[in-house]
C-alpha cells in the first residue's frame, strides 16, 4: 500500500509535469520551426491576394472563440457574400455554435471543430485544429482563408489557417495590441497577409477593414444593424409555462457567465427582480448552458413560483426561439447578450469595463457593446482600481440592481 505521503509527492510530481507539458503547448514553440518554412507574412493595409479571381475564390472564415464574437461577425459574412455572390464562402466555428449557424444562412457551408472554452486543454484544442486542418480543410483546397479576430487568438485559428494550405491567409497584425504581441508572438508566421489596423472600433467595424483591404467596399456604421439582424429567422418559441402566468410580460435572465471577471452577483440578480416584480406583472426565464446551472437554479430557488429554470435544456436555435417570447433580457457580457441583440430583443447589459479605462480592453464596451434596436449597456462608475477596494470583487458588481431595474423597466 502506498502511503499518502509518497501519493501527495507523486501528485507534486505529475502536477508539474503536466504544467511544463501544458506551458509548451501554450507558447506554441515547438511549432515555431515549421512557420519558419512559411516565410514571412506580407505586412499592411491592403492585400492583393495572389493566384486568384476573388469574385469567384473559395474563400474560408474562421471564427474559433466564443458565441458572441462569432454573433459579431455575421455582418461580415453578409457584407462578403453580397459583395461576391459568386464566391463560396465557408465558416468554421466552434462544434456548438455549428448547427445555430447552419440555419441563418449567412454561408454556403459551415464546418465545426473540437471547441474548449478553457485555457487549460489547449492540447486538445491544438490536436483538434490539427485533424480538422488535415482531414477537412486541406481536402476543400480553400483559396483564400480569413481570421477576422482583431485580439490575440487563444484557440488556435492560426494552426486551423495554416494547415488548410491556402496559398492566401489573412489575418491582422500580431503587434495590434500589446497582449497580442505577447500571447502570440511569432504566428504572424502562419498567415501570407496581415492588416495593421490601430484605433479603437467596435468589433463589427474592426472586421470591416478586412474588406477594405481586399480592395472590397466598407459598411457604414448606419448598416449594422440590418446586417446583424437575425429576427426574421427565429419565431417565437411555444412554451409550455404555468397558466397563472397568462398576461406576464417574460423576462430573460442569464444569471451566469464564464468569465468569474464579468460576473454580476446573483443576489444583485435577484433583488433586480424583486424590484420589477413590484413594479410590473413580470416571470422570469433563467437561462445558459449547463456551466451556468448552479446560478440558474439558485436564481429560481431565491424565486420560486415567478421564475423557471431553462439552463442547459436548449439548444441555440431553441434558445433564440425562447429569447423571441421575451420582452426585455438581462444579461452580463456574454453570447446571450450578443444573441438577444442580434434577435432585436430589448437587453440589458452589464459590463465590467470602468468608463476611462483601455477601451481597447477585452471587456471594453466600445470594442463588444451587443449590436440590437434596444441595447442599453451600463457600467460601473469611474475609478482608478481594477477591482472594488472592498470585496476584490469585480467592478461590475458596483452597478446597483436598482439602476438595473429602471433600465429594464425603460425597455418594456
Amino acid at each position: 500500500m502506498v502511503a499518502d505521503s509518497d501519493k501527495q509527492t507523486f501528485q507534486r510530481i505529475a502536477y508539474a509535469l503536466y504544467a511544463r507539458f501544458s506551458a509548451l503547448w501554450q507558447s506554441r514553440a515547438f511549432l515555431f520551426p515549421t512557420a519558419a518554412i512559411a516565410g514571412v507574412p506580407n505586412v499592411g493595409k491592403s492585400i492583393n491576394p495572389k493566384g486568384i479571381d476573388l469574385s469567384r475564390a473559395n474563400i474560408l472564415v474562421i471564427r474559433s472563440d466564443a458565441l458572441g464574437d462569432s454573433i459579431l461577425t455575421l455582418p461580415f459574412l453578409r457584407a462578403l457574400k453580397r459583395q461576391l455572390p459568386r464566391a463560396r464562402v465557408t465558416l468554421a466555428v466552434a462544434k456548438p455554435w455549428k448547427v445555430f449557424f447552419e440555419s441563418l444562412h449567412v454561408v454556403d457551408e459551415v464546418i465545426d471543430y473540437p471547441f474548449s472554452a478553457d485555457k487549460w486543454k489547449a492540447t486538445s484544442r491544438v490536436f483538434g485544429a490539427l485533424a480538422t486542418g488535415f482531414k477537412i480543410l486541406r481536402k476543400k483546397q480553400f483559396e483564400v482563408v480569413i481570421n477576422p479576430r482583431w485580439d490575440a487568438d487563444f484557440h488556435d485559428a492560426f494552426l486551423l489557417a495554416f494547415f488548410s494550405f491556402a496559398p492566401n491567409r489573412i489575418a491582422f497584425f500580431e503587434k495590434a495590441t500589446p497582449w497580442k504581441c505577447a500571447a502570440n508572438r511569432g504566428l504572424d508566421r502562419f498567415y501570407t497577409h496581415v492588416v495593421s489596423d490601430s484605433g479603437t472600433r467596435h468589433e463589427v467595424a474592426r472586421s470591416f477593414q478586412l474588406l477594405k483591404a481586399l480592395g472590397l467596399d466598407s459598411i457604414p456604421e448606419d448598416q449594422f444593424l440590418g446586417l446583424i439582424s437575425i429576427a426574421d429567422r427565429f419565431p417565437p418559441a411555444t412554451l409550455d409555462l404555468d397558466p397563472a402566468w397568462a398576461g406576464c410580460q417574460l423576462i430573460g435572465i442569464f444569471p451566469g457567465v464564464q468569465d468569474s471577471a464579468k460576473q454580476w452577483r446573483l443576489d444583485h440578480f435577484v433583488e433586480c427582480a424583486k424590484r420589477l416584480l413590484e413594479r410590473k406583472p413580470v416571470r422570469f426565464l433563467a437561462l445558459g448552458t449547463g456551466r451556468e446551472a448552479r446560478h440558474c437554479q439558485e436564481f429560481c430557488q431565491a424565486l420560486p413560483g415567478v421564475s423557471l429554470n431553462l439552463s442547459g435544456r436548449t439548444e441555440l436555435p431553441r434558445l433564440a426561439g425562447i429569447l423571441r417570447c421575451c420582452s426585455a433580457v438581462v444579461s452580463c457580457d456574454s453570447g446571450g447578450a450578443h444573441l438577444a441583440g442580434a434577435l432585436d430583443v430589448p437587453v440589458v447589459v452589464l459590463f465590467s469595463h470602468r468608463p476611462g479605462a483601455d477601451p481597447d480592453s477585452s471587456i471594453s464596451p466600445e470594442r463588444f457593446q451587443p449590436l440590437g434596436e434596444k441595447v442599453v449597456v451600463l457600467q460601473p462608475p469611474p475609478a482608478p482600481a481594477e477591482l472594488t477596494p472592498q470585496t476584490g470583487e469585480s467592478p461590475v458588481n458596483l452597478i446597483p440592481p436598482r439602476q438595473v431595474a429602471q433600465a429594464v423597466l425603460s425597455l418594456i
